[in-house]
């Protein structure tokens, strides 16, 4: 398992709660209990992205959330490198028809969904690289790909290529619930993250807020400001806090999981 994965090599590190604290804040973004759909991206190359959606994924699937990560940058692909998972089948084919061996219209999304080492969180990957991925993201298969993901998992998590690139981002922010850029301190300016939030929002994407990434702080000075936080009530001690779930939507879970995995299955016989 890659290092970039702190959430789940070391969960009681300050990062670990910082990314727990900014789960429960996209939890309480929600308006109800259905499926959370979200884009990430950044305004440039190297702010983190790819880093803030993997250890994210894992804090909502450690408190028992059926989550999928769709690695949308179908140019620069990272997330099967930080998994340690195939690169395809995945996005690019299901989209185009295409795979390896040549036209396959018959692919669907679970033929190119993945598990991973942690439970209850899978992927699926970028896929070939295309020559087109503006144009196959604008394919209509794109919206009946989140709705048939909204149908088995309760977080759908898009990592997207930089917006201020290329037009990925914008193209897959108009049908999800949110969309959230990565900054990277002393890296991204202000007037390009300006310029990320209109070029999303004139299309009709919603941007919920923004990471900063990569800010040095001490443990001493984490735990001081986590303490002020949640002594003015602020934080409503998200990190701290248990999850809690009734015995319905375990089963609910379970049920879930357990189609998603004999998908799998089918899927790694298939390919053997």
């Amino acid at each position: 398992m890659k290092k970039e994965l702190i959430t789940k090599l070391d969960p009681k590190s300050p990062v670990s709660e910082v990314f727990r604290s900014f789960r429960t804040n996209i939890q309480y973004m929600s308006k109800s209990g259905n499926t959370q759909s979200m884009v990430f991206t950044s305004t440039m190359q190297g702010e983190g992205k790819s880093w803030v959606v993997a250890n994210l994924a894992i804090t909502f699937a450690q408190a028992g959330k059926n989550v999928i990560i769709v690695d949308a940058d179908m140019r620069r692909p990272r997330q099967h490198n930080i998994f340690s998972i195939d690169l395809y089948p995945g996005l690019s084919n299901y989209l185009s028809g295409v795979t390896s061996r040549g036209a396959d219209k018959d692919i669907t999304v679970k033929d190119c969904i993945q598990p991973t080492e942690i439970d209850n969180l899978f992927i699926i990957p970028a896929g070939n690289i295309p020559p087109n991925p503006s144009e196959l993201l604008t394919s209509p298969k794109t919206k009946e790909l989140l709705e048939d993901l909204s149908k088995i998992f309760d977080v759908i998590i898009f990592d997207c290529a930089p917006c201020l690139l290329v037009t990925d981002a914008a193209v897959i922010s108009r049908i999800v619930d949110s969309t959230i850029l990565v900054a990277s301190v002393k890296k991204t300016k202000i007037d390009e993250l300006k310029d990320a939030k209109r070029q999303i929002e004139a299309i009709g994407g919603k941007v919920a807020g923004v990471v900063l990434n990569r800010i040095e702080m001490s443990a001493k000075k984490y735990e001081y400001k986590y303490y002020y936080a949640s002594s003015n009530g602020s934080s409503k001690q998200g990190t701290r806090h248990k999850e809690s779930h009734s015995a319905d939507e375990e089963k609910e879970q379970d049920k879930k999981t357990e189609e998603i995995m004999e998908q799998i299955k089918k899927y790694n016989k298939k390919k053997k």
